[in-house]
């Protein structure tokens, strides 16, 4: 893709993806806490899609042979990943929810009123959360660091730093409306997402825990009194 063409894209994806979320102060909607599914779900959609194809990584393996074993590997390697990254995220979970009754800082998050408990609510919670995980790791674990890293002129380990630190801290401040803390939990949690990405050069494993992390969440918020 041509640098010129790729960073117009680019600074179109930030005004209009990226910066709003950063915009929205604490307390204000969320729709990914929401039991509807509304237009800006399905642009959060239509943009990750697009993104993805776009940066996708294709296998160039023509053996038949030596592509399904390529597959069984990846399958493995995203299973493991998975795992792996879905633990870490349950352990900062429950590490910030611990400091938080400790230190006494739960008025620093922002707790949404739970949803009736309905199956129709339930199933459009769990789109809801699917399509959430999908556009987050690819808009923040794909696309805009490896984006950064392709329009900076000035290519090096200086230039990989800023372009991991700038997508992970864009990350974490697109959870502003949540309060102070969840943004130190994304902060730390897209981190070890991005990480999972560099190890499986996809989303995949990422994206399944991402998904699994905020569905468990869900549950719990669900259960409680």
């Amino acid at each position: 893709m041509k640098n010129k063409y790729l960073k117009v894209q680019f600074f179109i994806v930030l005004f209009l993806l990226v910066i709003p979320p950063v915009l929205r102060g604490p307390g204000e909607s969320a729709a990914g806490f929401s039991p509807q599914i509304r237009l800006g779900v399905v642009i959060q959609l239509v943009s990750a899609v697009f993104l993805f194809f776009q940066n996708r990584i294709s296998s160039r393996i023509e053996d038949e042979n030596e592509r399904r074993k390529e597959r069984l590997r990846v399958t493995f390697r995203t299973s493991y990943w998975w795992a792996l990254t879905l633990g870490f995220l349950m352990i900062v979970y429950a590490f910030i929810e611990l400091t938080c009754i400790i230190l006494d800082l739960n008025q620093y998050m922002v707790r949404k009123p739970f949803f009736d408990n309905t199956p129709m609510n339930w199933a459009c919670t769990a789109i809801l959360l699917a399509v959430s995980a999908f556009y987050e790791e690819t808009l923040y674990r794909q696309y805009m660091p490896e984006t950064l890293m392709e329009i900076i002129p000035k290519k090096g380990k200086a230039t990989a730093l800023v372009s991991e630190i700038l997508s992970v801290t864009l990350f974490a401040l697109a959870h502003r409306y949540m309060g102070f803390v969840p943004v130190i939990n994304a902060l730390i949690s897209g981190a070890i997402l991005r990480f999972s990405y560099k190890k499986t050069e996809s989303i995949y494993a990422g994206f399944i825990a991402h998904f699994t992390y905020n569905a468990l969440l869900v549950v719990l918020a669900a259960l409680s009194p």
